[in-house]
Formats: C-alpha cells, structure tokens, sequence
C-alpha cells in the first residue's frame, strides 16, 4: 500500500489551490492526495469520489516518489572529488593486471532481519518472529575483489565483536607481496582509525599491502556494500533464527550462493 507524507506546509497549499478555479478532475486529483495522506485507502477514496480503485492508485502512483536517507549534507566535495579520482585510478591498474583491488567491510546480521511484504490471504496479518538480537548477533568481515583474474567475495563470519586484531589478522590473509602491491579500501570506522589499528597498517604496507582510507561519509564508493545488501535482503530466505550458531551458519551459506553467482558471472 502506497503511503504518501505530506508536510503541513504543503497540505495547506493544496486546500488553498483547490478553492481556486480548478476543472473538476483537477479538483478530484487534489482530493485524492489530501485524502491518502490522511489514511484513506485507494478502495475508500475511490468510492467516495465515485473512481475506480485502479484510477485512483494510478493518480497516486503519479505523485508518490521514493526517498532514501542521504548522507550528502556531511560530506566533504573537495575530499570526495580527491578520493574519487585516487580511486578511479587504482580501478584502472587494477582493471590491467597491475594491482589487486579489494574492498573490505564490516556487516552486522540481528536474528530478526527486516522484511518489507510477504503475501498472505486478505484480512489476515501475517506476524513474523522477534528475536532480540541482545548477545545474538553475528558479524561478518567481507572483502570483495571486482578486478581482475581472481575475483571473488568472500567473508568470515564471527560471533562476536569485532576488534582491531581480528581485522588485522584478516588483512594479513589477503594476497600481497612487494611485486604485486594489493589496495584495501576501508571507511573511517574508528575500530579502522584505532592507534593499533595504524601500526598495523603500516607494517603491511612495507610487506606490499597498502590501505586507502575513504573520504568521510562516502560508502557509495565502496563496492562491498552492494554486495552486503543483496546478500542480507536475498540471500536469506528465512527472516528469524532462534539460535546464533544457526544465524551463523546461515550467513556463511548466503555468502558462499553470492560468491557462487559473481563467479559464474565472471566466467561468462
């Protein structure tokens, strides 16, 4: 069902524009709006204004937008345009063979995860299990490497917080040497801007493994997180789990079906 929010500033606007001299549909459509944003269904406004239900979802439909939260109001252009270009840079080297690109991050699964719809019979409710995610929770460290001849997702999943020692020995692993330097992009989590945190990154930049910081608030540009979606939202079938071993487990397999995928599209 499509809910339309309407500022009080604006719900003033459209009573005033429908006392104007209006043609009657005009009049209707303005109608319609105020009445949905009100709570009315498109079945009630429909009968009320003598539509059809369907007319009346597609004038709703026509002015109902969706909006997403946006982090552009904290971020820094000159920094973004600075690490845009850093980054598009090491994406061409690594794009010819010269360097490995990967993209790391931390991910956060609660044993309830969200659900948007799910079909049932009318006049029925469908309820969905809570869990609280209190001690419940599991973690998983994904790094994702788009470039190049060995592309691949993959995660540890753990079951516990994550520390700054448990991210380095996880580093530590990925492929490097000083022949081939590797790139790790990271965002600006303190657990990544911790003291030991920047000893540790130090040593492994001399041993060919350098990490790029990304500008602040920026998580668009990193390509980790789209996969971190589409495995939370589509690689979880069931939405509740009871105990966090079978949360784990559960994780570890939705990463495995999404490594599955990217594999066999990178071999077509």
């Amino acid at each position: 069902m499509i809910r339309i929010s309407i500022s009080p500033a604006d719900i003033e606007r459209l009573r005033n524009l429908r006392q104007s001299a209006l043609k009657p549909a005009e009049r209707d459509r303005i109608e319609m709006l105020l009445l949905h944003a009100e709570g009315w269904s498109a079945p009630r406004i429909g009968r009320f204004l003598s539509y059809s239900d369907e007319w009346v979802r597609q004038v709703l439909n026509a002015r109902y937008r969706r909006t997403r939260a946006s982090l552009r109001h904290r971020q820094d252009r000159v920094a973004r345009q600075r690490g845009r270009r850093q980054l598009g840079a090491y994406r061409a080297l690594a794009r010819k063979g010269r360097l490995r690109l990967v993209f790391f991050d931390e991910c956060g699964f609660s044993p309830s995860q969200s659900t948007g719809r799910s079909w049932f019979l009318p006049e029925q409710i469908r309820d969905r299990p809570y869990e609280s995610p209190q001690g419940k929770r599991a973690t998983a460290l994904a790094m994702y490497a788009p470039y190049g001849r060995r592309r691949h997702l993959r995660a540890e999943v753990l079951g516990k917080k994550v520390t700054t020692e448990r991210i380095l020995r996880t580093l530590r692993r990925i492929p490097h040497s000083r022949r081939k330097k590797t790139v790790v992009v990271l965002d600006n989590a303190p657990v990544h801007r911790s003291k030991l945190a920047q000893e540790g990154f130090h040593v492994l930049e001399e041993k060919g493994l350098k990490v790029l910081f990304l500008p602040p608030y920026s998580p668009d540009l990193n390509r980790v997180e789209v996969e971190l979606g589409i495995v939370k939202y589509h690689h979880l079938p069931e939405r509740t789990y009871f105990m966090q071993g079978h949360l784990e487990r559960a994780v570890a397999r939705a990463f495995q079906e999404r490594a599955l995928v990217l594999s066999r599209r990178a071999a077509n």
